[in-house]
């Protein structure tokens, strides 16, 4: 498939299974929403009381003593809705990289269907998701400790060189981490695999054809920011008519959900179209899917 093709049947596979691509997509993250708000409403409203009630010019030490208090709250309430949000985002991805590998093959899957297939592999997915997470964030580590190892050096030229190693190493190795990781993902979904054996499978796929998936995903997750940015960029200029208080919080959270609703399931299609493609390209899985698609 040409790069037109992916995201043609990504489109495709979305309206031939719309109950799941955007319907069980609408649940997930509408539910998701409403966590995120009752978690970090309470804390949100607090700040906001804390900007209105004191003056950091009158009266330093009380205000920095209220906002670390305050800070503290917003954190923790942030931490919670970020860890539901992962467990529920994670799933909702697994759950539709499936529906679209039925689309594929001419099969429509229900809801149900969908989720009794892939129910076996969550806590699989959600532990692979978060070794990949790890992998990154050693990526990031690895930056910082250059960059502390130069500037205990005291010496300019080797803050300087510290300075240039630590940005190639993230803007290298960060791409190199997801490209040789994006297709673990499907392939632990779609081969049942476990984690080390997907991690294995998305490597080897990816090095077959590296600067493809590089470019094809990168190209991809930008897209989708755009998108994203697109969708909720009117609902923050509304928000702003309320400038605080619960409308200008729940118009901002409702951007945040139609964002997800629209771009989690084009995301999650294109990854799982890509495997296929690459699946095809070096395995020849194109006679399997012509015998799957018969037997349907």
């Amino acid at each position: 498939m040409s790069l037109g093709e992916i995201y043609d049947g990504a489109f495709r596979s979305i309206r031939a299974n719309l109950p799941v691509m955007l319907g069980l997509s609408a649940i997930v993250v509408l539910v998701l929403g409403v966590v995120e708000g009752l978690t970090t409403y309470g804390a949100f409203e607090d700040f906001n009381r804390l900007l209105g009630r004191l003056d950091p010019a009158e009266d330093p030490e009380a205000f920095l003593e209220a906002l670390t208090s305050s800070g503290s709250s917003f954190l923790l309430s942030s931490g919670v809705s970020t860890l539901i949000s992962f467990l529920g985002t994670t799933i909702l991805t697994g759950l539709l990289i499936h529906a679209v590998s039925q689309a594929v093959i001419g099969r429509q899957t229900s809801i149900g269907q969908v989720w009794t297939e892939v129910r076996p592999q969550i806590l699989r997915l959600l532990l692979l998701t978060i070794v990949i997470g790890l992998l990154l964030t050693a990526v990031g580590v690895a930056a910082v400790v250059i960059l502390a190892l130069t500037l205990v050096s005291g010496s300019t030229a080797l803050v300087l060189l510290g300075v240039l190693l630590a940005l190639v190493t993230v803007l290298v190795g960060i791409p190199v981490v997801l490209t040789f990781t994006v297709l673990a993902t499907p392939a632990l979904i779609l081969e049942r695999a476990t984690i080390g054996t997907a991690l294995s499978r998305g490597f080897t796929l990816a090095r077959r054809s590296f600067w493809r998936v590089l470019g094809i995903y990168l190209l991809t997750v930008v897209l989708v920011g755009i998108v994203s940015t697109a969708i909720t960029w009117p609902f923050g200029q509304v928000a702003l008519i309320f400038e605080t208080g619960p409308g200008a919080f729940v118009l901002t959270l409702l951007g945040g959900v139609v964002a997800n609703w629209i771009t989690i399931p084009i995301l999650a299609a294109v990854v799982a179209l890509l495997y296929i493609d690459i699946r095809i390209r070096t395995e020849g899985l194109d006679a399997e899917l012509a015998r799957a698609a018969q037997e349907s």
